[in-house]
């Protein structure tokens, strides 16, 4: 369906602007008179698959950062909370200088779906790429119960503690790879500038080179001489690697391996059962059925194979056995997991078990991450200032006996 854009005043004299999906300029004019408004401009908007692929948004043009659904949710919550309608709610968010105009954009859509008698899920399930499915879904059940302002709260918080857990990660992470690219820097500066400076010192006084220095020098030589092959030969395996990741066999294989890893798998199968409890949680309290919670929530896993179990326990509940039977049949989560889940499903206590549940897992996954960041630092420390002063001090006695032997 075309896409028009529009300027136009509302009836109170204010400016407005976005876009309607329409058969044609006529039904736009038509929908802007149904609002009372009055177009100034209209244009119809090209076709993102029509326009050259320089000129294209990337990512789809709809695709939100975990960031920016978290703004989007927490806005359009606090607005809601406020006994604001819907259409208000969008339409005041979209003015917001500060919105980030991705965001913008998408909002101004969803505000002329809602205007034209769109429910706010229904508006959202048109831009999959932006709003997972279990987020639309939750909304829904939201609108049929009346919750919609404490629906809009939760998902804020569950990506508010989401985006916070990510970057208290990435700046754990931050100091060892500065270490790391010390040492490669100070890797490549030796291996490029002193080393060639220093063979011809001992090539014409007739003596060997030290050991480093001559392994340096072959790797340096051996990468000049054979160098385009080699970066060929790397970023053939490199794309064949990420083919087969992409592949559905490939990468359900690589989550199946990732899972026995020691210590990462853990964490891993720890972290993807938090997630999948608390999205289980937020869906049932909010009256979805129980296997349609759990086909949304294994949408919601990272990891393939978990995913995969999942969606075979549905299968298996819908022939009449129990979520904790299967989850402890499956061998793929943690003890605790069934454990507790029997104990909701026989006290009819089940949504509160999976929070339990939920925030366990994420208290373990956090303890073990901090513990290894605390370790992984001085460790890194340790080895890659003695690898840098193993060969500062190897390119010194070098200097040094180059400087004998051009003395004698």
């Amino acid at each position: 369906m075309p896409r028009y854009r529009y300027r136009a005043y509302d009836g109170s004299g204010t400016l407005r602007a976005g876009e309607l999906r329409v058969e044609s300029r006529q039904d736009a004019l038509q929908a802007l008179a149904r609002k009372s408004e009055v177009a100034i401009e209209l244009e119809e908007a090209p076709d993102a698959g029509a326009l050259p692929w320089w000129q294209r948004e990337i990512g789809g043009g709809s695709k939100l950062s975990s960031s920016a659904l978290t703004d989007f949710l927490r806005e359009l919550s606090g607005l809601i909370a406020a006994n604001l309608p819907i259409d208000e709610a969008l339409r005041i968010m979209a003015v917001q200088p500060a919105i980030k105009p991705s965001l913008r954009k998408l909002v101004a859509d969803l505000l002329d779906r809602v205007t034209s008698g769109a429910a706010l899920s229904e508006a959202m399930s048109a831009h999959q790429g932006a709003f997972p499915p279990f987020v639309t879904r939750l909304i829904h059940a939201g609108e049929i119960s009346g919750n919609l302002d404490g629906i809009l709260a939760d998902l804020s918080r569950y990506y508010e503690q989401a985006n916070a857990r990510a970057s208290k990660l990435a700046a754990q992470l931050l100091y060892p790879a500065v270490l790391i690219a010390a040492a490669i820097i100070a890797l490549t500066v030796i291996a490029t500038v002193l080393v060639p400076a220093l063979k011809p010192l001992f090539e014409d006084a007739g003596s060997a080179p030290p050991p480093l220095i001559s392994a340096l020098s072959w790797i340096t030589e051996t990468l000049a001489t054979y160098g385009v092959p080699i970066t060929a030969g790397i970023l053939f395996c490199g794309i064949a690697a990420v083919l087969l990741w992409l592949s559905p066999s490939g990468r359900m294989a690589f989550d199946q391996q990732i899972l026995s890893l020691p210590f990462f798998g853990a964490i891993i199968q720890q972290s993807e059962t938090a997630r999948l409890s608390r999205t289980l949680a937020a869906l049932i309290r909010n009256g979805v059925p129980l296997t349609e919670a759990l086909r949304i929530s294994s949408g919601v896993l990272s990891n393939r194979f978990l995913s995969a179990i999942v969606s075979n326990i549905v299968r298996d509940i819908e022939q009449g056995r129990t979520l904790s039977t299967e989850l402890q049949r499956s061998g793929e989560f943690p003890d605790l997991f069934p454990r507790l889940t029997r104990v909701g499903e026989e006290t009819g206590q089940l949504e509160n078990m999976l929070v339990k549940v939920a925030e366990a897992y994420e208290r373990s996954c956090e303890t073990r991450l901090e513990k290894f960041m605390t370790l992984l630092t001085p460790v890194l420390t340790v080895v890659i200032g003695g690898f840098v002063g193993f060969l500062v001090i190897s390119v010194m006695n070098a200097i040094l006996s180059a400087n004998t032997l051009v003395l004698q």
